[in-house]
């Protein structure tokens, strides 16, 4: 698994199975990633926030086949932000919903949506399916 190993690192690519398990390793390569940016430890809070609910998002909802993998890119664009990328081979494009008080899902676009300034959908650059996107604040 690629990580930076400077702050002068741009992204960081993770190709992760479809399993559950493996959104811990996509938050642990996102904390490396911010660390060496010197993110703040708040909005690099937000930023694994959201790094979570993606993956955990792609894992469950994607209508792929059990041996296609998820990708996880992290950039920093701009000093003020970082993008979360992930793609799968799903072609639903997901949908911002509003749970309700006792609802167990569907909490996780909104909550995306909350913590990013900008965040959508786009056919995948290589292949088949779609990458979820989000840029959140780092200043």
């Amino acid at each position: 698994m690629p990580l930076p190993d400077s702050a002068d690192t741009t992204a960081v690519d993770v190709l992760l199975p479809r399993h559950p398990r493996r959104v811990a390793e996509a938050r642990q390569a996102t904390r490396k990633a911010l660390e060496a940016w010197r993110i703040p430890s708040d909005a690099a809070e937000a930023v694994v926030l959201v790094v979570s609910e993606l993956v955990t998002n792609a894992i469950r909802h994607a209508k792929a086949p059990a041996d296609r993998r998820i990708g996880l890119r992290v950039t920093r664009p701009a000093p003020d932000r970082v993008r979360v990328e992930v793609a799968d081979a799903g072609t639903a494009v997901p949908r911002l919903r509003t749970p309700l008080d006792d609802d167990e899902s569907s909490r996780g676009l909104p909550l995306v949506a909350a913590l990013s300034t900008r965040h959508g959908v786009c056919p995948r650059r290589d292949g088949v399916g779609k990458t979820v996107w989000a840029e959140v604040p780092t200043d």
